[in-house]
């Protein structure tokens, strides 16, 4: 399982052969003498080659992105040829939004100019505190090879 980008991992399971990466040296860092049984690399998950994976997991992360850099990442996992992609996505997002990186946009991976169709399984994300702030928040769970 690759996870990317992890931030700081805390919502991850203990899962065996777990991959934490982000782009922000100090966060992996951190990651890496909190959960020293894990493995974190320091990456861009938009320009740097990832490893082969299951799993991709991108939570909370492609939203802070703009347009074109979500389109360079879906294409760094596809390049990696990891099998499934499970990320974030919003069920009534509006591609036609983009911003700066580190900006919010609710973006719809299923539509143009994602087209990753519809996802395989997905599971509501929309949840803060006991209740649904995002109603159209999923995590999305797409294969991307066979």
């Amino acid at each position: 399982v690759l996870d990317a980008a992890c931030g700081g991992s805390y919502w991850m399971p203990l899962l065996p052969n777990y991959i934490g990466m982000d782009i922000v040296p100090e966060a992996v860092e951190a990651m890496r003498i909190t959960f020293p049984a894990r493995t974190f690399l320091v990456a861009d998950i938009c320009t740097d080659s990832l490893p082969t994976s299951d799993l991709v997991i991108m939570r909370d992360v492609l939203a802070h992105l703009p347009t074109e850099d979500v389109l360079a990442a879906i294409e760094n996992v596809r390049e990696s040829q990891s099998r499934w992609l499970l990320a974030t996505s919003f069920t009534d997002g509006d591609n036609t939004v983009d911003v700066k990186p580190g900006g919010y946009h609710e973006i719809d991976l299923s539509s143009d100019p994602f087209s990753l169709g519809m996802p395989t399984e997905s599971l509501p994300d929309g949840y803060w505190e006991d209740r649904v702030v995002y109603p159209s928040k999923i995590m999305g769970l797409w294969e991307l090879s066979k």
